[in-house]
């Protein structure tokens, strides 16, 4: 089994193919540095192991939390002591949570609602745009240019729409893990430094089944009242992140990761999402909004 290759967390552009550098897709995602070599190479290995486990389409939301329980954690120990079980079971929650209410739940608008009730805030437009080329990734999932006064939650529920079928439906997820090692989740702390010591890695999954050799975030129209950055300026020396792995099944056919990272607000005293990255794909666009 590969141990992780380094103790960096990394933050960097979205790597892909050569159609998502001529969109423009400069999104940051959150992991370990790419897998050396072909993306394609790394991504036809991991299919095999990802066949193998399987996927299972999951509709309702207490499956979903199910499906999430039962998969593996690593590295408990960085959890605290008092509580431990509380604060490891809302963290396995809340990206049980997201994906219901994501792939699962009555649609955008829905969706938007149900998030901003739970403390999460609609980003603005300009954040979007200092974010990506939020224009070009418009008009390359809905196929028409973007419309120069929509506001941010219409630009959110066309994109919604249209991926159902953008590139043969290669970012319409369709499905779950179904063996739990499918489902992954590693707890460690990260400090001003970005140094971790965990990375995804199981007893089906290695490390580079996990991250492969292409990352990219996710577009992310939720946004938390906090954030990591903030949270070493209020003197925590170092922050709890929780990362979940997720091989997750597309109606295009094709299988990759969705990773969500997680990190704990002690001030607030619960989880909040940070990021969701698609890994170890080929395909234009590694995963949908969130």
């Amino acid at each position: 089994m590969n141990r992780p290759r380094g103790n960096r967390l990394w933050l960097a552009l979205g790597f892909g193919v050569a159609t998502i550098f001529a969109i423009a897709t400069a999104i940051r995602a959150l992991g370990p540095s790419p897998t050396p070599g072909s993306p394609e190479a790394v991504a036809s290995v991991s299919r095999t192991v990802f066949d193998r486990l399987g996927t299972q389409r999951i509709d309702e939301p207490s499956e979903v939390l199910a499906r999430f329980l039962s998969g593996g954690v690593g590295n408990e120990s960085a959890l605290p002591g008092a509580g431990r079980d509380r604060v490891r079971e809302e963290a396995l929650e809340q990206v049980a949570a997201l994906f219901s209410s994501r792939f699962g739940g009555e649609g955008p608008a829905a969706y938007l609602s149900e998030w901003e009730s739970l403390g999460y805030r609609v980003v603005s437009r300009e954040e979007l745009d200092s974010r990506m080329d939020l224009g070009a990734y418009y008009e390359f999932v809905v196929g028409e240019p973007l419309p120069e006064n929509a506001g941010v939650r219409d630009i959110f529920s066309a994109i919604w729409e249209a991926a159902k079928s953008v590139d043969d439906g290669s970012i319409r997820l369709t499905s779950i893990a179904a063996n739990p090692t499918g489902i992954h989740t590693v707890f460690y702390r990260m400090n001003a430094t970005f140094e971790r010591t965990e990375t995804l890695h199981n007893e089906s999954i290695d490390e580079t089944g996990w991250y492969g050799g292409i990352a990219q975030a996710c577009p992310m129209w939720i946004s938390a009242p906090t954030t990591i950055d903030e949270r070493f300026k209020a003197g925590q020396e170092s922050v709890l992140i929780a990362e979940t792995g997720v091989v997750c099944g597309f109606a295009s056919g094709g299988r990759r990761v969705l990773n969500v990272i997680q990190f704990w607000d002690p001030s607030r005293g619960r989880w909040w999402v940070f990021s969701v990255n698609a890994n170890n794909f080929t395909t234009t666009l590694g995963g949908p909004c969130f």
